[in-house]
């Protein structure tokens, strides 16, 4: 039995002010190239991952990264994030290069957030060594569960994901979130080896 009938109850669907804020300034792409980086770069010296960092050289704005790496080397990785495939262009390619040039970064990244099928083009913008490499992510990869480094493996190999993948990967995410696994400690040791009470 319906307490209601549908045409009857109206209300409205107001969400948080975080996420009111993340989709009005663009800024989930951000966040997922965050949570994928750090995850994968944390036990390898990465110190601090930062989005939206401007870089000047006295008053000359050399540029801007969307998400800035910082490594127990000094070394800093600028990464450039884009919604979609239409804004990686050939003036983002110019002045990511502008300022990886600027930081003498190891390599720069660019983040596309739609699947690697719906982008094609955006492999125009990868490169290997001897150039500065320049790696690249979708969706495939912001979505999945674990970013790691394996034996054999390229975490940021293309490698385009049909649509049922797609799917499946993102219930697993979704499933990620609800359970709140993402902000959960990684392991059980370091928490228990910072605690002062041994007891």
């Amino acid at each position: 039995m319906q307490p209601y009938e549908p045409e009857l109850l109206r209300f409205t669907y107001r969400i948080g002010e975080a996420l009111r804020r993340v989709l009005e300034t663009d800024s989930l792409g951000h966040l997922l190239a965050l949570r994928w980086l750090d995850q994968l770069f944390e036990r390898h010296g990465l110190v601090g991952a930062h989005p939206g960092v401007n870089f000047f050289d006295g008053d000359r704005n050399i540029g801007e990264a969307d998400v800035v790496l910082l490594f127990a080397d000094g070394s800093l990785v600028p990464v450039e994030v884009k919604r979609r495939i239409a804004g990686a262009d050939q003036r983002m390619a110019e002045s990511l290069d502008v300022l990886s040039e600027a930081l003498r970064a190891p390599y720069d990244i660019v983040a596309v957030t739609q699947p690697a099928r719906d982008c094609p083009e955006l492999q125009q913008f990868a490169r290997e060594l001897p150039d500065r490499p320049r790696l690249l992510l979708t969706d495939d990869q912001l979505h999945a569960k674990h970013a790691i480094f394996m034996l054999n493996d390229n975490p940021f190999a293309w490698s385009p994901q049909d649509e049922e993948a797609e799917r499946t990967g993102q219930e697993q995410f979704l499933d990620l979130l609800a359970r709140d696994e993402l902000t959960a400690p990684q392991d059980w040791v370091s928490e228990q080896l910072l605690t002062r009470d041994l007891a």
